[in-house]
């Protein structure tokens, strides 16, 4: 059973996934218009939904999973990270291709959006890796003599 602190991480991942998930609204639009040739605006509009679900379920699943052992922590928060990370990807190169601004917003779009991956999505990860792998360890069990022969 995580802490709360993690339950409350996991439960602000899966709001600001399915954030991002209600927009696939978008998809419907651009899908639909036969008067669109823009086949980039289309990709752009359903590429960022569908990874927000693949992240949202990926969460959902993390959080029903009633006991998870270390090795499935760590698992889910990989794969959570791989998802966000190329999520993050995206979004930078559809900003960078889209957007005809100055250099500087950029940079700081760059920046903050980094930290903010970094303090949301890449902090459980970094608090999964800190876990100890054996917490019961120390306990010696029963069938383990208190002293040695």
């Amino acid at each position: 059973m995580p802490s709360p602190l993690l339950e409350g991480a996991y439960l602000l991942q899966a709001f600001l996934a399915a954030i991002e998930v209600l927009q696939i609204s978008s998809l419907f639009y651009w899908g639909y218009a036969p008067y669109s040739p823009n086949v980039y605006s289309y990709i752009v509009h359903t590429l960022g939904p569908f990874l927000a679900l693949l992240l949202l379920f990926t969460i959902l699943v993390q959080i029903k999973t009633p006991s998870p052992t270390r090795k499935q922590t760590l698992r889910f928060e990989l794969l959570k990270s791989l998802i966000v990370s190329i999520f993050w990807v995206w979004l930078l190169i559809s900003s960078i291709i889209g957007w005809h601004w100055d250099s500087y917003y950029h940079l700081a779009t760059i920046v903050l959006s980094f930290l903010f991956v970094c303090v949301v999505f890449y902090s459980t990860l970094w608090v999964s890796l800190r876990k100890e792998p054996h917490a019961g360890a120390a306990v010696r069990g029963e069938a383990q003599p208190l002293l040695p022969h």
